[in-house]
Formats: structure tokens, sequence, C-alpha cells
């Protein structure tokens, strides 16, 4: 599963980091432009990811979209 998300603020990164870490699956953040790929579940790269990328993709093994629909776009 891939789907496009948008991370405006801290708390906007924050929240997600929490909402992701309860997952029992890897979950990354992409940037398929430059084929970055971070563990979503870390704060430190969500934060990198959300200042630096211009678009972020979650990709998960499992279906998560009722986890992320709040920052999907």
């Amino acid at each position: 599963m891939k789907n496009k998300i948008e991370l405006v603020t801290m708390k906007d990164v924050t929240d997600f980091i929490n909402a992701v870490s309860n997952i029992d699956s890897e979950v990354y953040l992409t940037d398929p432009r430059h084929k970055f790929k971070v563990s979503a579940k870390s704060q430190l790269a969500a934060a990198l990811a959300m200042a630096e990328w211009d678009n972020i993709f979650v990709e998960c093994e499992k279906d998560i979209y009722q986890t992320i629909k709040k920052w999907i776009r």
C-alpha cells in the first residue's frame, strides 16, 4: 500500500508517529523523486521528510488507510 501524505507542523509529525508506532509491520516514508526511504516510526526521519521533501508517501505491506487517513492528500 502506498499513499501520499502531508505533514505540515511538528504536531502533525508527532501525531503521525504515535499513530503508526502501533502498527506491527514496517512502515516507511518515501520520496520517489529522490529515492529516499526512511522509517515512518522515527520522529527525526519524519521531521526531516516534512522539512525537506516535496512529496511524502507512506508505504506499508498492510492496509493502514484507517490509521493514516487524516494525513492523506
